[in-house]
């Protein structure tokens, strides 16, 4: 394993939040990652998009990776889209196509409900969104139980996350063979005590924040494109679809047989060509609307705004080999070994001050 991949480091609504921005502009792309991920575990099936006109914006959802997590009992869905448009202010973009898999299906929906103005569209990938009654779960109810719970999390799971993560991922992918850019990933990064809390919460509150968001969704006009595979044995298709599709009549559905629960992974191709389909939809109906441009508008507020900070949490630039230069030609970091930081420290007396950074 390796150190997480860093980015960019910015403050919303008072906390850290870490993401990833690849691309020099275009029509803007929001990738959410799914319950117990991480932006970098979503982001490489989309940065081919990067080179075609795309900007792409992949966040540490609060509470995962180095993003800070949110109040205690405020973690659903709904605040988590009242944080993601905390996050568009702060980059200046005003409306974004939004790609969600799994869990991260549920804010996707909680913004387009409330903040519809923000969501040009969506991509929704084996997306977990109906309210669904609770799984046993039994390891991860032991991993946040008040007396065990320390224990497991800061014991337990650090010892089993490098053999258990990828099996986790393998079982996700099924029948498809795990891509090599998953070589190194960060298992222990994306499986820390934050970390498990933050999905502890996040799947307690799932359902009240769907059961309440669904009013505000039934019959909306957005655009969607909605992707399943047959084989998903996570968010079952029998369950999920059918409720997402009643409620979005402009979505089109595909179900893609022998998929499992990591499509995008699995038919990488097929989401990239979800989000086209979606752009070229938004710029048909702009045509249509005669506005002078497009519904999901380029957007080169980012580069110009100054809240990029491309900065380790140890408030260090990372230099010499610690920086790589991607294939869309931006600054992406990755940490150093020896630069392991738990997010959970990462406070606003320890942050830096901005430095411009376009993106």
């Amino acid at each position: 394993m390796t150190a997480p991949r860093l980015g960019h480091f910015i403050d919303v609504e008072g906390r850290v939040a870490h993401l990833h921005v690849i691309g020099q502009g275009g029509t803007p792309v929001l990738l959410l990652h799914g319950c117990g991920s991480l932006a970098e575990e979503i982001l490489p099936p989309f940065e081919p998009l990067a080179r075609r006109g795309y900007l792409l914006i992949a966040p540490d959802r609060p509470g995962y990776g180095y993003s800070e997590p949110l109040p205690d009992g405020r973690e659903g869905a709904d605040r988590q889209a009242a944080w993601l448009a905390g996050l568009l202010d702060r980059l200046r973009l005003e409306t974004v196509i939004v790609a969600a898999h799994s869990l991260g299906a549920g804010p996707a929906l909680c913004l387009e409900a409330t903040a519809p103005e923000r969501v040009a569209g969506l991509v929704l990938l084996a997306g977990f969104c109906r309210p669904t009654p609770h799984a046993a779960l039994p390891m991860l109810r032991a991993a946040v139980a008040p007396l065990v719970g320390p224990f497991i999390r800061k014991s337990v799971i650090p010892a089993v996350a490098p053999a258990l993560g990828p099996r986790l991922l393998a079982a996700a992918l099924k029948p498809h063979a795990v891509p090599d850019y998953f070589a190194g990933f960060p298992y222990l990064h994306a499986g820390r005590s934050r970390a498990v809390l933050t999905m502890a919460a996040e799947l307690r509150a799932f359902n009240d924040c769907l059961e309440a968001a669904a009013p505000g969704l039934a019959g909306r006009s957005v655009a969607a494109e909605i992707l399943h595979g047959s084989l998903d044995g996570v968010a079952d298709p029998d369950w999920h679809l059918p409720w997402v599709a009643g409620l979005l009549p402009r979505a089109d559905v595909r179900v893609y047989p022998d998929v499992g629960h990591a499509l995008h992974h699995g038919r990488p191709h097929e989401a990239r060509a979800a989000v086209d389909r979606l752009a070229a939809r938004l710029r048909a109906r702009s045509r249509r609307l005669g506005r002078d441009r497009p519904a999901c508008p380029p957007s080169f507020g980012v580069a110009r705004s100054g809240a990029l900070r491309t900065v380790s949490p140890h408030g260090r630039r990372p230099t010499g080999p610690d920086r790589q230069k991607s294939e869309a030609g931006e600054w992406n970091e990755r940490t150093a070994a020896s630069s392991s930081v738990d997010p959970d420290s990462v406070g606003t007396a320890d942050r830096p001050p901005e430095t411009r950074y376009g993106v």
